[in-house]
């Protein structure tokens, strides 16, 4: 009779063991990034961690365990603004992006996934970010140089694209214009534009101050940034 108890209790144990083996210390799935938060889950200067391969202990109660997508995420950006040259331009771009494999830029988008916890949010700021990023690089060549060497064109705009991704842990890994047509203002058309210009100079003003924000400050500005966004593609 003891034996058996013994061979139970033997069993139990074991059991109990491989089910808090599993629980306790999940495998990291391809394509993904385990992202531990909680007491003691970093002791750098970090607020998280994050596994990219392999399993990790996940302390219970204490600690939550989210994964987090690498990418890669495909967004396109219509657009209609003016070059360096006050040229109207109507584009559409294509973009592909992911979570950045260096180390530091990784970790802000772990930290962003878990503050945040809101996939659409992130998604949002990031596709008004692509949206700012394009505009900047219009605004920043004139109607000869879009309408000349597009290697050139790709290079501006993603030079531009992944500096304001990277404030999001992303980089850019693929681009491709898929509209480009480039033609003068008309009269009326540049009347409507001195409004536009006032607030794309107030979202590029609030987009770089962006950087200098503790987490909580940059929530707020990039729901102003939205709707900065909104009320520009309305005009």
């Amino acid at each position: 009779m003891d034996a058996v108890v013994w061979l139970v209790a033997v069993l139990l144990t074991a059991v109990f063991l491989v089910v808090l083996f599993l629980v306790c210390c999940p495998r990291c799935p391809e394509n993904r990034v385990l992202v531990i938060s909680g007491l003691f889950a970093s002791f750098g200067k970090h607020s998280c961690r994050c596994v990219t391969e392999g399993r990790a202990f996940v302390f219970p109660l204490f600690q939550t365990c989210e994964q987090m997508p690498l990418g890669p995420v495909r967004d396109s950006v219509p657009l209609i603004c003016n070059t360096s040259d006050d040229v109207r331009v109507k584009t559409e771009v294509g973009f592909v992006y992911g979570v950045s494999s260096e180390e530091e830029l990784m970790y802000k988008a772990a930290e962003i996934a878990v503050m945040t916890n809101d996939d659409g949010h992130v998604d949002s700021v990031v596709h008004m970010a692509l949206s700012g990023s394009l505009r900047q690089a219009v605004a920043s060549m004139t109607s000869d140089e879009l309408t000349g060497d597009i290697s050139k064109v790709k290079q501006i705009i993603h030079a531009e694209v992944e500096k304001n991704l990277n404030i999001f842990g992303l980089s850019l890994s693929g681009l491709d214009i898929v509209k480009l047509e480039v033609g003068e203002l008309g009269v009326d058309d540049k009347t409507a534009d001195f409004r536009k210009l006032d607030l794309q100079r107030k979202r590029d003003l609030l987009a770089d101050s962006i950087k200098n924000m503790d987490f909580r400050e940059s929530r707020r500005a990039m729901r102003q940034l939205l709707e900065l966004e909104d009320e520009l593609n309305r005009l």
